[in-house]
């Protein structure tokens, strides 16, 4: 088995603030690196938050993706104009199929997140 290297305990984190820090700042770093690769493609990034056993279409096309957090990049667009994607879950609730839809509007470089909530679904109109 290789060696581990070893962890300076200065540079490790002792409290939850300082634990919350790093991974704040961990986040902001992915962020930036992921907006600046946006930008450099004049793609969109799509990140869809809805309840991890429900399933999601974007424009009719099943994303089979695993988790609570689905994202994707779009294909190049051209800057300046607008474009939009028709983001619909489909989740069993009680017994029935329930779906909830929402018109996303992107353009080119941006960031757009987009939440299904547990609660929403509950609400949304069962299909039968």
């Amino acid at each position: 088995m290789p060696a581990r290297p070893a962890t300076d305990p200065a540079l490790t984190p002792r409290t939850d603030a300082e634990r919350a820090a790093v991974r704040d700042a961990i986040k902001k770093v992915r962020e930036d690196s992921e907006a600046r690769a946006i930008k450099a493609t004049n793609s969109a990034r799509v990140v869809v938050k809805l309840p991890s056993d429900a399933r999601l279409y974007v424009d009719n096309v099943l994303c089979n993706l695993p988790s609570g957090t689905r994202a994707f990049n779009t294909p190049a667009l051209e800057p300046g104009r607008k474009y939009y994607y028709t983001l619909r879950t489909e989740a069993n609730r009680d017994g029935r199929t329930v779906s909830q839809s929402q018109r996303v509007i992107v353009t080119a470089g941006q960031r757009v997140n987009v939440s299904f909530t547990e609660q929403s679904l509950a609400t949304a109109q069962s299909e039968e």
